[in-house]
């Protein structure tokens, strides 16, 4: 990788600067963060509808896919060998706090949230109040923008 930084955020360090993207509804999923964080950079998991797969998605979705939350976490982590990960939660999303509090109980590196500038979405942890009951008082946000979009990391 030559003169490449790595990219720390908070206490991690991931030795290859990437935070892959959490591309919503069967795309960004256990095996492709997993593999990511295996090779040093960060993988991140979306949670867009992450239960499809589930037999009861059409009847209780939001049930479905928090249940899910936690499995693809742990098959990530089992593909991982210790590489970092996140997950990606629109702040746009009902019931947006469980998914939350599902990826912090499932052990989750990073939280990413999605927000356009100016918009209604909430800017931080602080704001939006998803983190506020958790251990997530030691949070380190880094804002990373790409024209009308931000990306919010927290630590968790």
């Amino acid at each position: 990788m030559g003169n490449v930084k790595p990219l720390k955020i908070g206490d991690l360090l991931a030795r290859v600067p990437v935070i892959q993207g959490g591309m919503g509804v069967g795309v960004s999923l256990s095996s492709l963060a997993g593999n990511v964080a295996k090779e040093g950079g960060i993988g991140v998991i979306s949670t867009a509808q992450i239960g499809y797969r589930e037999p009861d998605f059409d009847t209780d979705p939001i049930g479905a896919n928090l249940r899910a939350v936690g499995t693809e976490i742990a098959k990530a982590r089992e593909i991982a060998k210790g590489g970092i990960l996140g997950v990606n939660i629109m702040v746009a999303t009902r019931k947006y706090e469980e998914y939350v509090k599902a990826a912090v109980a499932a052990g989750i590196d990073l939280i990413g949230h999605y927000h356009l500038r100016g918009g209604a979405s909430y800017g931080s942890a602080e704001d939006c109040g998803g983190c506020q009951d958790k251990a997530c008082a030691h949070c380190v946000q880094c804002e990373i923008s790409a024209g009308d979009h931000a990306l919010l990391v927290e630590k968790v």
